[in-house]
């Protein structure tokens, strides 16, 4: 798998919500499951040149809630998270307060938090979540998140890096590596077309069989797709899509720099 490929899937969720059909409100979202340093961070990075977006290092259930309503505004529809693992260095109860939040951000939507008055009418927020985690945070939590839901609610992308040593020859020389990097940002101005075939979505279903869950992925993958050819054009995002799709078999992919 390319590193450009990684890039172009991670950010085209962004524009996930824009993607015309009556599929459901569900934004879902993406983790980046690999060791560390293998570039997850500096993929999800990308996220930050994108309006409505919002890196976060580390968060709690009432700073979810302050930033409910940029939620129902769209102020912020994507939100990263390059080192999740963070979320787990805290007590258990209270990461599976924040974990349920996100649930409902990614899910059914976000309605009143746990401390306020329940009798209260709201509305629904919603948001798009995109990850990184280390392979021994995912092997340590995955069962419970399985059977809590949370797992359904993502692609689970896994990877280890083929050539790491380009980089480490580049530090010997006293130089940052140089990632191939062709990335241009494109905003759209309406919605965007489902574009893909009846055996492209066919192909799709097979490559999620691995998958945690194959009902919500399934709509998120078609959607990533649609965004991938509105971007690029239909031949060329279904070839970014292809080079990306090996990172969500059993064995996960190697990246390539």
């Amino acid at each position: 798998m390319k590193f450009n490929s990684l890039v172009e899937v991670v950010t085209s969720f962004v524009h996930t919500p824009k993607v015309a059909g009556d599929v459901g409100n569900e934004r879902g979202g993406i983790m980046l499951v690999a060791p560390p340093g293998q570039l997850k961070t500096t993929a999800i990075e990308y996220l930050d040149v994108f309006p409505k977006t919002k890196l976060i290092s580390n968060i709690t259930v009432h700073g979810l809630t302050q930033l409910r309503q940029d939620f129902l505004s769209e102020e912020i529809t994507t939100m990263g998270f390059p080192d999740y693992d963070m979320i787990y260095k805290r007590h258990g109860s209270v990461a599976s307060q924040i974990e349920g939040t996100l649930m409902g951000l990614m899910g059914e939507g976000f309605r009143n938090p746990a401390f306020s008055d329940q009798r209260v009418n709201v509305t629904k927020a919603r948001c798009t979540i995109v990850g990184g985690v280390t392979i021994k945070c995912y092997e340590r939590n995955i069962s419970e998140w399985i059977d809590s839901g949370f797992a359904r609610r993502f692609l689970w992308s896994r990877f280890v890096l083929k050539n790491g040593q380009k980089i480490e020859e580049a530090i010997s020389r006293w130089k940052r590596y140089a990632l191939e990097d062709d990335f241009v940002m494109k905003v759209p101005s309406g919605m965007i077309p489902r574009n893909l075939t009846d055996n492209q979505s066919d192909e799709v279903l097979y490559q999620l069989r691995f998958q945690h869950d194959r009902k919500l992925p399934y709509i998120i993958a078609q959607k990533v797709i649609s965004v991938l050819m509105w971007k690029h054009g239909k031949t060329e995002g279904w070839k970014i899509w292809k080079d990306f799709s090996g990172s969500l078999s059993k064995e996960g992919n190697e990246l390539v720099l």
